[in-house]
Formats: C-alpha cells, sequence, structure tokens
C-alpha cells in the first residue's frame, strides 16, 4: 500500500470553476468509504457543510466558484476514537478490520507531516521574513507586486510604497520652498530697490530639533522683520529673541524645536 498526498490541498479558484481535487484518499485496494467522512471544506476561511459532493478523489462544488476564493480541502480523521474495535481473532477480517484501521493510521500520520512540513518550510525557507501567516498559522505567500484593490500586500512592499511617498512629498516641499524663496527674495529686493523700504535678505538653513539660527550680521543690525521657516512665518519682532553671540546675532525660536530640516529666509530691516 503506497499513499503520497500530504492531508491538505489549498486552491485560489478561477472563474467558471468548481470541481478540485481531494486530498489522497484512495488506498491502492480501492479503499474509500470511511475517509471521505474526514475530509473538511472550507471556503476563504469558512467550514462548508453543504453546496458541494466529494465523488472519486474530486469535490464539486453546486455551482461555480467565484475567481479568487480560497478553497481548502484537508482530512481531519480524529484522534480519540479508532476505526474499528477487533473482535475476537475468530472473527478478523483483513480488509474490514485490519485494513481499515491501518489506513487510519496512516492518514493520520499523514495530517501530522502536514501541520510539520508548514512549519519547516517557514523556517528553512530563505525569505521567510517576508511570509505573512493565516489564522491556522500557515504561511501566505505572495503578496508582492498586488493589482486588486483587495490583494495581499506584505511588509517589505507596503514600506517601499510608504518610503518613496514620504521622498516624493519631500522632494515636492524642497522645491516649493525653494520656489518660495526665490520668490520672495526677489519680492523684497524690487521693494527696497524701489525706496519702500529698506531690508536685507538673510537666507540660511535650520536642522531637525534646532531652537535658534546664528547669522553674519552684527548684534543690533536689525530688530523686527519676517524669519520664514519651511513656509512658516515667525514675526521677529513677537516670536523670536534675538541675542549676542560673540558680536552677531542669534535669533533663538520662542516656540522651541523645529521640527524637521528646512530652507530659512530671514527678511530683516524697518521700514
Amino acid at each position: 500500500m503506497e499513499i503520497t498526498q500530504i492531508s491538505e490541498k489549498i486552491y485560489v479558484a478561477g472563474a467558471s470553476l468548481n470541481d478540485f481535487t481531494v486530498p489522497d484518499e484512495v488506498a491502492d485496494d480501492g479503499s474509500t468509504d470511511f475517509f471521505t467522512a474526514d475530509l473538511i471544506v472550507e471556503v476563504n476561511g469558512v467550514e462548508q457543510t453543504s453546496g458541494y459532493t466529494i465523488a472519486a478523489g474530486v469535490c464539486t462544488f453546486d455551482s461555480d466558484r467565484t475567481a479568487g476564493d480560497v478553497i481548502r480541502i484537508y482530512r481531519e480523521s480524529g484522534i480519540t476514537t479508532p476505526k474499528v474495535d477487533f473482535p475476537s481473532a475468530s472473527k478478523l477480517n483483513a480488509d474490514t478490520h485490519l485494513n481499515k484501521n491501518t489506513y487510519h493510521l496512516l492518514w493520520l500520520i499523514q495530517e501530522v507531516w502536514t501541520a510539520v512540513y508548514s512549519c519547516l518550510r517557514w523556517v528553512y525557507s530563505s525569505a521567510h521574513e517576508a511570509l505573512v501567516f493565516d489564522l491556522d498559522g500557515k504561511p501566505i505567500t505572495g503578496g508582492t507586486t498586488p493589482v486588486e484593490d483587495s490583494d495581499l500586500v506584505i511588509k517589505s512592499y507596503a514600506d517601499a510604497v510608504a518610503t518613496a511617498a514620504e521622498v516624493a512629498a519631500k522632494a515636492y516641499a524642497d522645491a516649493l520652498n525653494t520656489a518660495m524663496t526665490t520668490y520672495v527674495n526677489n519680492l523684497f529686493s524690487s521693494l527696497s530697490a524701489a525706496g519702500a523700504f529698506n531690508v536685507t535678505i538673510y537666507p540660511t538653513t535650520v536642522s531637525d530639533g534646532d531652537t535658534y539660527i546664528d547669522i553674519a550680521a552684527a548684534y543690533g543690525t536689525f530688530t523686527t522683520g519676517l524669519v520664514i521657516v519651511g513656509g512658516v512665518t515667525y514675526n521677529i519682532a513677537t516670536d523670536i529673541t534675538i541675542s549676542d553671540n560673540g558680536g552677531n546675532m542669534r535669533l533663538t525660536f520662542d516656540e522651541g524645536a523645529i521640527v524637521g530640516d528646512h530652507n530659512v529666509l530671514i527678511v530683516a530691516g524697518t521700514t
């Protein structure tokens, strides 16, 4: 007697498909009756108690499955009750008694191996960090290139998408900040040249966590103006504390540390 199939089969249904091969339940002598009853059929994780028939090693659903349905067919032979209680020796029958219990034991061994194999496949997989597990502890492969809105994605794919979005957003913000700096710089230079007021432009940068800006201007050069940081405008007269830093100007943000790295434009002067 040779039984080579493991005790579980999982399918992802295609459109207009309703026939699925079950785990091997047929021994070399054709014995099947007492194994078919041990088969369990699940659709998308829900056990089915009707709506299908099993015959000749095939599970046939009464209606076609929906494309994408996950079909799981597996044996659960039971470990508490033997298939046969042996009668007295004079009444033993090889086909009815001995073979039936032997098949039962073989099926139980296969079901244990299925569970062990699922674990080993994960442990010895070079890519096991990328595996996702279902509620039964079985690894779900794929998920690296989702197509449909409902497709599963793995962490590495989600991280890559998030990183790309973050890079794109930062590039956009930097470009916007540079354009704004250029615009404001040109605007104030034009106004100053026209004699509307006297201003001095100090372009610089800040890093995440900075609480102040040092500029190469003598202490007391100005006391009014604006500090534009990443699109946020600070009034030098009300939002900034000016102090002497070795003879130069230090502008300290009253609100505390800056979040993120930014270009800075200081527009200082008097009307």
